[in-house]
């Protein structure tokens, strides 16, 4: 018990806020906003070491909002354990760890209140904090004298999430948040680490790290919601969230004169499902070389698969007439259905793979010798000339997978995702000297 208490780690915190949010709204519908800020909440958290084998840490954390009468509780617990421990084995250390945790997110800034409020509009419904629940289990194993590391991790997550939907009453439509979504991601992540070269001249280190992960809409109480400037966009249960949906088209060259024609292209009523626009699978590889105590070069290169990406600008031009598929009669058939058919609707050809392979960053460092570092007044000096985004490698068409990846937001509404007049990301150097006095 002596060894228990001498290791014994714990943090306590209690929190109080009472400040006014809306100061200047007194009678703001379905509550005061005045009221809205106050909040009380404690947190606490504590660690175990049992002899430097096991370890159990543990958290909790609690939050009450008074003016909209919710309560948000966050445990969290970890254990790791080192299952074997050697140094005169190939075998050195493998640690056994799982570990649950939950996590909120405040409510939305206008929680209760409709957009549009119609009369005979039904009271708002009762709202629940979004929450996160997160379970993981790993293992972690050093090799050969600790010269190769390895990580491998599991998780699954489960989101309990706000729906923004459009409800419908004798009076019309009018926007509002339910509770009810739920969003899955469950997936794998591998770090391996090594030394492939340790001599006193010449050192290489490498770094190879993998991922996969699996998006969910589990549960959508509303009806499917489609968003975006053409609706490209869909939240669907038992599909990945955001994911494009597109109506396909057939079409037959029935005179044979190598053109498509208007009465030759058929659009389906029923969309179909085009893809989303997250990675679902990913790798980045980091090697650094060490030549001496004078240079070091290093490199990434980052790999990004499963994903599509709405090329919106090359829709655009076909949409008016401009893209070469609507102009050229020898382009495929397929290419002329389609750009005849853009001006109402984004089809197919324009969701496109946008997997890609980047040569992310390289980086040369000299480290002077110390009378160039004297020279310049300095106990010591380096030099670093570093580039970043410089290769991609990609069958995307457009100027660059990535350049719509990150979306945009719109109030209210999902995160958006498209290439559309966007810029692809800067290729950049940078020249960097590091002085030591």
């Amino acid at each position: 018990m002596q060894r228990l208490r001498d290791n014994l780690d714990q943090t306590w915190t209690v929190s109080y806020d009472s400040g006014k949010v809306f100061p200047g709204c007194h009678a703001c519908a379905w509550g005061s906003w005045g009221e809205w800020g106050r909040s009380f909440g404690y947190y606490a958290a504590e660690q175990l070491d049992f002899g430097g084998r096991l370890l159990v840490s543990g958290a909790l954390r609690h939050d009450s909002f008074k003016a909209i009468d919710r309560t948000m509780t966050h445990p969290s617990l970890g254990v790791s354990w080192v299952a074997h421990r050697a140094d005169s084995t190939f075998l050195n250390l493998v640690r056994l760890r799982a570990a649950y945790g939950s996590a909120g997110r405040e409510m939305p800034a206008y929680p209760e209140l409709f957009f549009v409020a119609l009369p005979g509009s039904p009271s708002p419904p009762r709202l629940e904090p979004e929450r996160t629940r997160s379970i993981e289990v790993g293992a972690d194993a050093d090799l050969a004298g600790r010269r190769l590391g390895a990580q491998l991790t599991y998780y699954d997550m489960r989101s309990d999430v706000i729906e923004h939907p459009y409800l419908s009453t004798p009076s019309g439509y009018y926007q509002t948040y339910i509770s009810g979504g739920v969003i899955s991601n469950r997936g794998i992540e591998a770090v391996l680490v090594g030394k492939v070269l340790a001599g006193p001249r010449i050192a290489w280190d490498v770094s190879l790290s993998l991922w996969g992960n699996r998006n969910r809409l589990l549960k959508f109480d509303s009806a499917q919601q489609c968003f975006g400037p053409a609706g490209w966009q869909c939240l669907r249960a038992g599909y990945p969230v955001g994911g494009y949906w597109t109506f396909p088209i057939t079409y037959a060259d029935s005179n044979g004169d190598g053109i498509i024609a208007g009465r030759e292209v058929h659009q389906s009523p029923q969309p179909q499902w085009a893809g989303t626009p997250d990675p679902t699978q990913g790798a980045m590889l980091t090697s650094e070389w060490t030549l001496g105590n004078t240079f070091r070069l290093s490199a990434t290169l980052d790999y990004r698969a499963g994903q599509t990406l709405f090329n919106a600008d090359a829709w655009w031009r076909c949409a008016h007439g401009t893209c070469r598929q609507a102009n050229d009669p020898r382009t495929p058939l397929a290419q002329q259905a389609e750009a005849l058919v853009a001006p109402s609707e984004a089809t197919p050809m324009f969701f496109e793979d946008a997997d890609y392979l980047k040569l992310r960053e390289l980086a040369l460092t000299f480290v002077a010798p110390p009378t160039v570092a004297a020279a310049l007044r300095a106990r010591a000096a380096t030099i670093t000339l570093a580039g970043r985004n410089l290769v991609t490698w990609t069958g995307y068409s457009g100027a660059d997978p990535e350049a719509g990846s990150y979306g945009t937001v719109v109030p209210g509404q999902p995160r958006t995702v498209a290439d559309f007049a966007t810029l692809p990301l800067p290729r950049s150097w940078t020249l960097r000297v590091d002085l030591a006095f």
